[in-house]
């Protein structure tokens, strides 16, 4: 078990990623965020702000 859900979401977030075959940056694209960001997202660096817009757009990619 995740010791946090920041870490769990940011690994959800990664591996959906790699499944649809987005680069960090492709996916930071469709997202309307940094790559930075999403890259900190990813390793539990940063928090992940739930934006509903940006999330339903990520998710549809």
């Amino acid at each position: 078990m995740p010791r946090s859900n920041v870490e769990h979401t940011g690994a959800r977030i990664a591996h959906i990623r790699r499944q649809r075959a987005l680069t960090q940056k492709g996916l930071a694209m469709r997202a309307n965020v940094s790559k930075s960001l999403l890259s900190k997202v990813e390793c539990g660096q940063r928090p992940p702000r739930h934006h509903s817009s940006r999330h339903a757009h990520a998710r549809s990619a």
